[in-house]
């Protein structure tokens, strides 16, 4: 009974899903991602679960990705099913994003050794990726191309170095141009109020097309200060064909997380700052990203394009939680239904701590997208009711009809969410209003919805 217990209190499980009906179309969407964890160390046992069923017979998916890993110094060692990101992912980024959907993993094995400093890792493997798409997952990949990894590092006092290799073998190229390679270092520096790093990687490839030889070259430096009531963050970024097959996951540098050439063609520079001034935290922030071709950095006129300039506030006290958010954003060809889009907007976010807390969401806009003028208004409101029963009613309104939002101009919906000790349940009914979704750098199109939505969370 003794070892019975002992074993059981070593695992952990979790699982999250959603099932979708479109109220028009009756057509069903229902994933799920799950993982079970064993831990004893030195030793982790684990398995993630990918299950999708939807009523379309193309969409229907059982995944299992076993992963056992080893740490004990000065070895680690990860076999069968990992992930893996490198210099910020300039260099290698197969690792994953849950909130956005993105499955990252590496079959095969990765052994390192650390000793005195230094660290040396060597990585052979498979690449898996699942893209979430139209509210389905779908793999997204050529599973069997062959990526080789050789890392080395090391760590002394407020320095830290770091070199990798990186060579992929593709399977649908000839032998002799179907190796590809990318290779670079990290250098950084961490001193006091004084934080510097520096990501710079190298790319040389063959056209799939043409089958001439093509370079990359990538370069990310971040400077940052850090006072007692002040942080100053300097950040750059200049990538010339440098996606690696979508096996890397090069740096951004705008809170958007928006890279318009997906690290093809990019520069780019960003300035932030936090703050605390009259008792309040402020933060500022000013970036803009265009493509390699553009003359003018904060003025583009040729190609794609993202800016974003900001002010937030944060207001807490005992009885009111309170964030306030006044921000411009530009984007020059980032989707392909408009060439400009010019928006202006006030959003605010507050939460009162009472009997029955209230949460309130408000955001205004105002839109010019091309010759199009429109205001769009958002407004959601929620009770954290007794018995663990949280209510919110969202409506999205647009002063016009626009057609890239299908000419719809209000979208209501209501989400009732029960909570409880290792989770919760979600459901909702209403309209969901589509649009560009992005994360590190990578960007989607989200459809609008209109019907029911079921989210369950679990964790044990």
């Amino acid at each position: 009974m003794v070892i019975l217990f002992y074993l059981i209190a070593q695992v952990s499980f979790g699982v999250s899903g959603e099932y979708l009906l479109n109220r028009q179309s009756l057509e069903e969407f229902g994933h799920l991602y799950g993982n079970i964890k064993y831990a004893q160390s030195p030793f982790v046992l684990s398995s993630d679960i990918i299950f999708q069923q939807n009523s379309s017979t193309s969409g229907r998916i059982l995944f299992f990705a076993p992963q056992v890993s080893f740490n004990k110094s000065p070895i680690n060692l990860d076999l069968i099913y990992f992930q893996k990101t490198l210099h910020k992912g300039i260099i290698l980024g197969q690792s994953g994003d849950l909130q956005f959907k993105r499955l990252k993993y590496l079959r095969g094995l990765s052994l390192g050794f650390e000793l005195g400093g230094f660290s040396l890792e060597l990585l052979g493997g498979t690449p898996f990726i699942f893209e979430y798409d139209n509210f389905s997952y779908r793999l997204d990949n050529d599973t069997t191309d062959l990526l080789r990894v050789l890392n080395f590092g090391h760590r002394k006092g407020v320095t830290d170095f770091e070199a990798s290799y990186v060579r992929l073998n593709r399977r649908n190229m000839p032998q002799s141009d179907a190796f590809q390679e990318i290779y670079g270092f990290r250098a950084g520096l961490d001193y006091s109020s004084l934080g510097f790093e520096l990501n710079v990687a190298r790319k040389w490839g063959v056209d799939p097309i043409t089958y001439a030889r093509i370079k990359g070259f990538g370069v990310n430096p971040t400077l940052n200060f850090f006072l007692e009531k002040l942080t100053l963050s300097f950040s750059g970024i200049y990538y010339d064909s440098l996606n690696f097959w979508n096996y890397n996951q090069p740096p951004v540098i705008t809170e958007k997380e928006i890279l318009p050439n997906g690290g093809n063609s990019d520069k780019g520079l960003g300035i932030y700052s936090s703050f605390s001034l009259f008792n309040l935290y402020w933060e500022v922030g000013l970036a803009s990203v265009v493509e390699l071709e553009e003359k003018d950095l904060f003025y583009p006129d040729t190609g794609k394009a993202f800016q974003e300039s900001y002010v937030k506030t944060e207001i807490s006290n005992v009885i009111l939680n309170l964030d306030l958010k006044l921000a411009r954003e530009y984007y020059r060809r980032v989707e392909p239904e408009y060439e400009r889009l010019t928006t202006y907007y006030l959003e605010g976010h507050g939460k009162t701590q009472g009997k029955i807390p209230v949460e309130v969401f408000a955001k205004i806009s105002k839109n010019r997208e091309d010759s199009l003028n429109y205001y769009l208004s958002e407004f959601a409101l929620g009770l954290e009711l007794p018995l663990r029963i949280t209510p919110n009613l969202r409506i999205e309104y647009a002063s016009k009809k626009v057609p890239r939002f299908e000419n719809e101009k209000l979208w209501p919906s209501l989400e009732i969410n029960y909570r409880f000790e290792n989770g919760n349940i979600t459901v909702a009914f209403g309209k969901q209003r589509g649009g560009l979704v992005c994360s590190g750098g990578m960007c989607r199109l989200v459809p609008s919805f209109d019907g029911f939505k079921l989210g369950v969370n679990l964790g044990y």
